[in-house]
């Protein structure tokens, strides 16, 4: 499992997070806050930091404004080690910020998202070429026509597409552009009481090749098109946030993608990283390195695999 640092590159949402852990019985009038936090957040941005901190060299091409918000959000990621040359910087717009409610007793958050203002921006001077030498790409479709030149030009290389989203008729030709597909479960719940074999079967119908079905405590199912794993969710104490427990999910498949593991380590590897993140209020703050997410690993009795790894 050893190998020089993967290259990844992202496309996607990033947003400024405000996260306050507060009591269920205070979600209604007046009531404390009893820790919080500013912190960047988003699906991608959090999957390029997960897979920087992990070791892998990462590029994220996103949007922002000219504002305060957006020069922070650039600025944090520079500061994880990801590269930002190419995001674009829109005159006049407003950054997307996101307020997160994280309930003190069971960790689970919910999030009220603001999208930001005047982000329109073209989507064709970004350095697709690039996207050839990369081991994976990583995206969701929320700059959809980046998204869609990012995995046109990754497809044409070869290069592994992982995708979190929700798949839909508006983004169905991306979704087509996928080979990785990773996606919460709960995103069908309310709409589907399909079996997570069913929905897997259905979703490879839309193109990806490997889909993965994250499903919280429940654990990720997932299928290469031809058998169907299960790996169980691990248990750890507290729960302090859930948030971007998808995303850096999402960022450490990549990650383990790229280093070139099988299907049943990838997945593996990255329930493992995305419940270390919750040891912490934020989407980032407890991202592990990968030190520390082969030392959990290997505690835990997970699979012999780990025994006797101490790097990539």
């Amino acid at each position: 499992m050893g190998g020089e640092a993967p290259s990844i590159i992202a496309v996607g949402l990033v947003c400024l997070d405000h996260l306050a852990r507060i009591r269920a019985e205070w979600a209604r009038g007046y009531g404390p806050i009893e820790d919080y936090l500013a912190q960047g957040g988003g699906l991608t941005a959090t999957a390029a930091v997960a897979a920087a901190r992990l070791g892998a060299q990462v590029e994220f091409w996103t949007r922002v404004g000219d504002d305060f918000t957006g020069r922070f959000l650039l600025d944090e990621l520079r500061g994880e080690g990801v590269g930002v040359s190419s995001s674009v910087v829109v005159a006049g717009a407003t950054s997307p910020v996101s307020l997160v409610h994280v309930d003190a007793g069971s960790g689970e958050r919910t999030i009220y998202h603001f999208p930001g203002r005047l982000l329109d921006a073209p989507a064709d001077g970004l350095p697709y070429a690039r996207i050839a030498g990369a081991a994976c790409l990583l995206l969701d479709d929320w700059w959809r026509p980046a998204a869609q030149h990012a995995a046109e030009a990754a497809c044409a290389a070869g290069v592994p597409v992982v995708a979190d989203l929700f798949p839909n008729h508006a983004n169905a030709d991306l979704v087509a552009r996928v080979s990785h597909l990773v996606v919460a479960k709960a995103h069908f719940d309310a709409a589907s009481p399909a079996s997570p074999a069913d929905l897997l079967r259905r979703l490879h119908g839309l193109g990806p090749r490997v889909v993965a079905l994250t499903m919280g405590a429940e654990g990720c199912w997932y299928s290469d098109g031809a058998a169907v794993g299960h790996a169980p969710a691990f248990q750890l104490e507290p729960v302090v946030d859930t948030t971007g427990a998808g995303d850096v999910f999402h960022g450490a498949f990549g990650y383990a993608l790229a280093r070139g593991w099988d299907l049943d380590a990838v997945v593996e590897f990255a329930s493992a990283v995305a419940a270390l993140k919750c040891r912490k209020l934020g989407g980032r703050t407890g991202i592990p390195t990968l030190p520390e997410a082969l030392d959990f690993l290997r505690a835990q009795g997970a699979s012999p695999r780990w025994a006797g790894t101490t790097s990539a």
